[in-house]
């Protein structure tokens, strides 16, 4: 604890708090590339137990093995065949392993393992919605959220040893850690159903029909932050239904995230990895989390607004 409060004070102008779920902070990204994970890296003393999708950053890969010969325990749990970039983490993995580093392909039983999170000393977590590259860093929209929440980070490291040994992973809906293919589309539709009055969403992908029918079945005023890159299914539909639908301009649109009635008691929001695609929340091994605290939600909403201001609208253009 004594090494978060320290953290906590030393990025308060990198990141805000957010609560409902012991300490969990929350960063946006671009604004400070690669600072907080490296100094989450650099923290550990014991062991660092990590899952990526993409892993390109040189000064992430320098650090574990810095923090490798200094005696931490090290782990990566690494997708050996990224979609459309299959060569894109081989030089790393290369250089992790020539440095003594345990590197493991993830699990052929998952379509792919999209997840990105961290495991500092078997006591704090970092989810991401980006990947350790310079883009995920420092040219995209993308959210970190650390925390301590004890369930978290004890599912957490539950779920890493079983991906890490191949063994199933025994789910547990008592945690706010939201995981495909277990629960999220599930965990998600249910979400979103239950918003009262507002719902902001960052979209990479918005093409599982689940997930888009259960918008068109909301009364509430959404609205929706997109990419260039975004593939929306159904999107005259969601035009239709007055469901207001974002381009980010200046910055490219990565992160996967829902806010849900933030200025109510059924405030709500959730950060991971998941894409809201099929292939995603029920073929993928993707995670993320639920938190709560109403006074940290607007100031994630705050970011949202700001991106919203900085955005142009999609509707009127034709439907792919």
């Amino acid at each position: 604890m004594r090494l978060l409060i320290n953290y906590v004070l030393l990025l308060f102008s990198l990141s805000f708090c957010i609560s409902g779920f012991s300490t969990t902070l929350l960063e946006a990204l671009p604004y400070h590339g690669d600072q907080s994970v490296l100094t989450e890296i650099k923290s550990a003393k014991h062991s660092l137990q990590i899952t990526m999708y993409g892993f390109t950053d040189k000064k992430i890969a320098a650090a574990l093995i810095q923090q490798y010969r200094q005696g931490v325990n090290v782990q990566l749990l690494i997708e050996h065949d990224p979609y459309k970039a299959s060569e894109e983490n081989v030089r790393i993995i290369k250089q992790l392993k020539h440095a003594g580093i345990v590197v493991h392909y993830t699990a052929a039983a998952f379509l792919l393992t999209h997840q990105k999170t961290i495991l500092i000393d078997q006591q704090r977590a970092m989810i991401l919605t980006g990947n350790f590259t310079y883009s995920g860093f420092y040219h995209q929209r993308n959210f970190i959220a650390i925390t301590d929440d004890v369930n978290i980070v004890k599912a957490l490291k539950q779920l890493f040893e079983a991906d890490w040994n191949q063994r199933h992973y025994l789910f547990s809906k008592n945690t706010a850690l939201i995981l495909s293919p277990e629960n999220s589309a599930q965990a998600l539709s249910e979400f979103i159903t239950n918003s009262h009055k507002t719902l902001e969403i960052y979209a990479l992908e918005l093409t599982d029909k689940r997930i888009i029918n259960t918008l068109l079945n909301q009364k509430v005023k959404i609205k929706i932050i997109t990419s260039r890159f975004t593939k929306i299914y159904n999107k005259n539909s969601l035009c239709r239904h007055h469901i207001e639908i974002h381009q980010l301009k200046n910055i490219d649109q990565h992160a996967k995230a829902l806010l849900r009635d933030y200025r109510e008691n059924n405030a709500l929001a959730y950060v991971g990895s998941a894409n809201l695609s099929y292939p995603s929340l029920s073929k993928n091994r993707e995670v993320g989390i639920f938190f709560s605290d109403k006074k940290t939600l607007s100031k994630l909403n705050a970011t949202f607004e700001k991106d919203w201001n900085n955005s142009i609208s999609v509707c009127s253009i034709t439907n792919t």
